[in-house]
């Protein structure tokens, strides 16, 4: 997987090590340090701290089957989709620089929350191949809820760290289980304009 240092980017790029077959496939997943301030991570945070509260409507449970994963809710405040837009454009900008391809994928599906409490975990899967390019942020840090791909390759998983990848079978990929503290990641995904995938 390549990680990109957005606050030192007179440094190589580096790959993470792997089995040598991964690497292909690796390749495709990109790693954006600092692409969002830690003041805006606590931004979008605070923004919904007051909606913490279980009863509250504004956050629904995701599911896998019939195991609860963790918590989301859409962001519809003005202000943050502002921010999330030019960070998530930026993303994807850099990612278009390394998979031309991947600068036809200028629609955004709009931005969605996810809370990981203490047990929280998000089993292996893979997002359905229609969904086009994935982009996630961490916005906070806890012990555990770390994103895994391959049920081996961490990303790492600070706060301001964004990552890319193609939603495709070949990119499974979980959320290893929270054991303190809370997680939260803020996602899109990009499309084609005017298509169905």
């Amino acid at each position: 997987m390549k990680l990109i240092d957005l606050q030192s980017p007179e440094q190589p790029k580096k790959y993470t090590e792997g089995i040598e077959w991964d690497r292909v496939t690796q390749d495709y997943i990109r790693q954006y340090r600092g692409i969002l301030s830690k003041e805006d991570c606590k931004l979008i945070i605070d923004h919904h701290a007051d909606d913490d509260d279980w009863s509250d409507t504004s956050w629904n449970k995701a599911r896998f089957g019939d195991t609860k994963v963790c918590d989301i809710t859409s962001i519809t405040d003005s202000k943050i989709d502002k921010i999330l837009f030019g960070v998530f454009g930026r993303m994807l900008k850099l990612y278009a620089e390394d998979f031309w391809r991947a600068a036809s994928y200028t629609n955004d599906v709009g931005y969605t929350l996810m809370r990981y409490r203490k047990g929280d975990c998000y089993p292996m899967h893979h997002e359905p191949s229609g969904s086009g390019i994935i982009a996630t942020i961490s916005l906070s840090s806890s012990e555990g809820g770390d994103t895994q791909f391959f049920g081996k390759e961490k990303i790492d998983s600070s706060i301001g760290m964004g990552f890319m990848h193609p939603a495709s079978f070949m990119f499974p990929y979980e959320v290893l289980p929270v054991t303190e503290g809370v997680r939260y990641y803020v996602s899109t995904a990009f499309k084609c304009p005017n298509s169905n995938n």
